[in-house]
């Protein structure tokens, strides 16, 4: 009679899995220990790229500027992190800790984060030559190093980036320069590293077009890594100055499953809105948006556009849509970098001209309410952000 009333109170599998998925990381390997279902289960790739897409845990990461001590002798940790949910909802208005990354990457006395994806950390460390290293914060897992090599003939444009190749499953990481010469049209190389089970580079086709990196670190979004550029032949000259709002900005991108160059026509153009600043790239709700600030004009404010179409990326021509625009003053800072967009529209920003406490905000897009989380630090660092979901995803399955 107990036996089937417990057989009536049986889960099919596949409900298991879908409850599962929604649990954050620290108690699924806790329940990886139930039975061996449980385990194969959770271990397997499926359920761990179901888990990546559901995962509702995002954090906060970003380089230190200087040393943090972390005891008496302990100062080798350059990056930390914090629960995006503490930054956003500050009911209790409780400080917002920020910690290390796990003890095992304490080892590696400098590094930065160079790009992360499923909840991996891109992690570079060691000079002249830099080291890659995969690494899951949550789960504390390393890959084994890559050795960066560099393209030949590097410029003074230098960009990389890092990101899935969903047809492969393969991580991978680009590294590449482009020179412009006004007399010819020289361009430099540009190279992938493949993190498999021997992680390899391997030299790839360079873009014939003349551009120029603006901010050498790739965004990666749908499959595609992508930075702002311009064309240095159409720059404004007055005298020996080069006029910045005048440039022709365009998106470079790089497709992973084909591994080509490509280039994006941006939403708004430089005639549009006159003195137009440096276009800023973001990745928000797993979109790319790109922000406009005009420059010299009476009512500042900043504009979000949003790519709609996931089969647009990497085409020429695609569908953008403006997301919204915040009017600065009233506490607004005049550069602003939106960092994350929750459900119900609260927008972390970061303030890269703030000071100490200042340096991060939380606007609501409904009300244009303005709030700053209270920070445990003193000082937040320069922007090397960046944003991650708790994964299962172990760096040690793909090498």
């Amino acid at each position: 009679m107990s036996r089937h009333k417990h057989d009536e109170c049986h889960l099919p599998l596949e409900l298991i899995g879908e409850i599962l998925a929604r649990l954050p990381v620290r108690l699924l390997l806790q329940l990886k220990t139930v039975c061996r279902s449980w385990k194969s289960l959770i271990s397997s790739h499926d359920f761990t790229m179901q888990h990546v897409q559901r995962s509702a845990q995002p954090r906060l990461a970003y380089n230190c500027s200087r040393r943090i001590p972390m005891g008496a002798t302990n100062y080798g940790v350059y990056v930390l992190n914090c629960s995006l949910p503490s930054l956003l909802y500050d009911e209790q208005q409780t400080r917002t800790k920020f910690v290390p990354l796990p003890e095992a990457m304490n080892r590696i006395l400098q590094f930065s984060i160079e790009g992360s994806c499923n909840g991996l950390l891109c992690l570079s460390h060691g000079t002249p030559n830099l080291i890659l290293t995969l690494f899951n914060p949550c789960t504390g897992a390393t890959s084994r190093t890559a050795p960066t090599e560099h393209p030949s003939e590097l410029g003074k444009s230098i960009y990389y980036g890092f990101g899935y190749d969903t047809l492969h499953d393969k991580y991978k990481f680009v590294m590449g320069s482009g020179r412009f010469n006004y007399l010819t049209t020289d361009q430099c190389g540009a190279k992938v590293c493949t993190f498999d089970a021997t992680p390899s580079w391997k030299e790839i086709e360079h873009p014939v077009f003349p551009y120029s990196i603006q901010n050498g670190k790739g965004k990666y979004a749908s499959g595609t890594l992508n930075w702002i550029v311009y064309d240095p032949t159409k720059d404004v000259v007055v005298g020996r100055n080069k006029l910045l709002e005048h440039r022709e900005w365009f998106i470079l991108t790089f497709q992973l499953e084909k591994e080509s160059f490509g280039r994006l026509c941006l939403p708004i153009k430089n005639n549009d809105i006159t003195h137009l600043d440096v276009p800023r790239l973001q990745v928000l709700k797993n979109r790319l948006c790109v922000s406009f600030q005009p420059l010299y004009t009476t009512t500042p404010c900043t504009y979000l556009w949003m790519m709609m179409t996931e089969e647009e990326y990497g085409l020429e021509k695609s569908d953008w849509t403006l997301l919204f625009t915040i009017p600065h003053g009233d506490g607004i800072p005049q550069q602003i970098v939106p960092l994350y967009i929750s459900e119900d529209d609260l927008l972390l920003v970061y303030n890269p001209l703030g000071y100490s406490d200042r340096s991060l905000f939380v606007y609501n897009l409904h009300n244009g309410i303005l709030s700053y989380p209270l920070l445990l630090s003193t000082k937040v660092p320069d922007g090397a952000f960046d944003l991650y979901h708790e994964s299962l995803v172990s760096p040690s399955l793909f090498l």
